[in-house]
């Protein structure tokens, strides 16, 4: 990550705030990104989330197996690198079933999974030179019955509190497609979750194809984009 004077001048001083915790210069500088240089709100940031981990052992998620029944419906894939080096990843969370998975008795394991999914995606970025990563979610097939379920969107809620507090800078851009009415009504319980240089980074389109894929199509190699289906 490049830094200029003032921010190089602020990391050492987080550094040596933070000395004996093993962590590396990337994650101590994204931490005081997050909470602009702000040295003792980032040092209160990145000690909950470290022990975030501890307590739910979050590092073992990365070689956890799901359920085949939540890791058939659950899918995802690592697309490739985007133009400029970033990691993509395709999320086509409107086909998830999770009131269905919930309702059916796999409420821990559709829990379990967002540490499982938050891992994978850190280890694709971590395989990259650039650190942060691309996400598309598609949202087609998404319907008022499937997020009209108090204990779905609680865990959306937690997905998304949980990467806000815990990954910091590894967003590069979210790109939204086909969000259907719906989409809003759960917009609106994620939002204050996320922060304003979270938020900008979010595209939402919808169904119209004419307006979601010009912009893939600029970001990310044929090859990359041909896999999202």
């Amino acid at each position: 990550m490049a830094v200029d004077q003032k921010e190089a001048e602020a990391l050492a001083k987080f550094r040596d705030v933070m000395a004996g915790l093993n962590q590396d210069d990337d994650t101590l500088l994204r931490f005081l990104r997050a909470r602009e240089g702000d040295i003792p709100k980032a040092e209160e940031m990145l000690r909950k989330s470290l022990d975030w981990r501890k307590e739910n052992n979050v590092s073992s998620y990365i070689n956890w197996k799901p359920p085949t029944v939540i890791a058939e419906d659950f899918r995802f894939n690592y697309l490739g690198l985007d133009k400029d080096g970033y990691a993509v990843m395709f999320l086509p969370i409107g086909r998830w079933c999770i009131r269905e998975k919930i309702e059916k008795g796999h409420k821990d394991d559709a829990w379990l999974f967002r540490f499982h999914l938050l891992e994978t995606f850190i280890h694709h970025v971590e395989q990259s030179t650039q650190k942060q990563f691309v996400i598309i979610l598609d949202l087609s097939e998404c319907s008022y019955k499937k997020v009209a379920h108090y204990e779905t969107i609680q865990l959306l809620l937690a997905a998304f509190r949980d990467f806000e507090a815990n990954y910091p800078e590894r967003l590069r851009a979210a790109y939204v497609i086909r969000a259907p009415w719906v989409f809003s009504y759960v917009y609106a319980f994620i939002k204050p979750l996320l922060s304003g240089h979270t938020l900008s980074k979010v595209k939402i389109f919808d169904d119209d194809e004419t307006k979601w894929r010009p912009v893939l199509v600029d970001r990310t190699p044929d090859d990359v984009l041909a896999k999202l289906y």
